[in-house]
C-alpha cells in the first residue's frame, strides 16, 4: 500500500493505495486503531486473477505437476465448470491434515459470476487419469 497524507499536510488524514486494482473484501482495522508497517488493513481482490487454491490428499500427490489442467464444479454456479492450470505446488504436506496444497491460476473467461472464496471440486488433469 502507498500511503501520503492528506489536504493540507497536517498529519490527521492519510490516503492509501493499493498496489493492484480490485475491490476492497475485508477491513482488518477499525477507525483509529494503532498499526505497524507490517499489519493487513485491508484484503483486496482482483476479480480479473482468480486463483483455485486446492488441497489434494497426501496419497495423490506425487501426481500433481505445473502446468496441469484443472476443472472446477462450483456449487454457487449451479455446478457450472471453470477451468485453470496448475501454477505452484506445495514441496511440503501439511501435518495436520495430510495434504498438499496446489494453487491453480483460473481462466478470466470462465469466471464469470465467481465469488472469491467460493466452495468448488476440483479435478486435476494428470494425464493418465484424472485425479480429484
Amino acid at each position: 500500500m502507498g500511503v501520503t497524507t492528506g489536504a493540507g499536510g497536517s498529519g490527521g488524514e492519510f490516503l492509501l493505495r493499493s498496489p493492484i486494482a480490485g475491490v476492497v473484501t475485508q477491513r482488518a482495522v477499525a477507525l483509529g486503531s494503532m498499526v505497524d508497517t507490517q499489519a493487513m488493513l485491508f484484503e483486496v481482490v482482483n476479480a480479473n486473477a482468480l486463483w483455485a487454491d486446492i488441497d489434494v490428499p497426501e496419497t495423490q500427490a506425487s501426481y500433481v505437476r505445473v502446468g496441469q489442467r484443472v476443472v472446477l464444479r462450483v456449487r454457487e454456479l449451479a455446478g457450472r465448470e471453470v477451468g485453470g492450470k496448475v501454477e505452484f505446488v506445495s514441496p511440503s504436506v501439511d501435518e495436520h491434515t495430510r495434504t498438499l496444497r496446489v494453487r491453480a491460476r483460473l481462466d478470466a473467461a470462465d469466471t464469470r459470476g465467481l465469488r472469491a472464496n467460493s466452495w468448488a471440486e476440483a479435478t486435476i488433469r494428470t494425464g493418465s487419469s484424472d485425479r480429484t
